[in-house]
């Protein structure tokens, strides 16, 4: 059976973010309020989102984004944290996009705040 489900890829990394976190039901949760799913189909949702994120690879995680491709394809989201004052959200969100310490995403965000002012 296949799941009718589809997502942004936004929002799909948001759920592999939530996986890579070893949080499994908060992302069957996310994908049934997201999607209006039954238990069942999330659960299949998020399951094959794992599988295909190989978390028993070298790794244990994806391949993780460039500052470039956040600030290309989460600028909208980066945006709002930044003009809602939750600069410490916005410094977690990309530390798990990109994987990357929190100095670098801190950098990051600093310049991107004052790209956009």
């Amino acid at each position: 059976m296949h799941s009718k489900i589809s997502f942004s890829r936004e929002v799909e990394e948001e759920i592999r973010s939530i996986l890579r976190r070893n949080r499994k039901v908060e992302a069957v949760k996310r994908v049934r309020t997201l999607s209006g799913a039954g238990l069942q189909e999330a659960k299949a949702f998020v399951e094959g989102l794992a599988r295909g994120m190989d978390l028993e690879g070298d790794q244990g995680f994806p391949a993780q984004l460039s500052f470039a491709e956040i600030q290309s394809e989460f600028e909208g989201e980066l945006r709002s944290l930044l003009l809602s004052k939750r600069k410490v959200q916005a410094i977690k969100r990309v530390r798990e996009l990109s994987g990357k310490g929190l100095k670098e995403a801190k950098d990051f965000i600093d310049q991107y705040e004052k790209d956009i002012q």
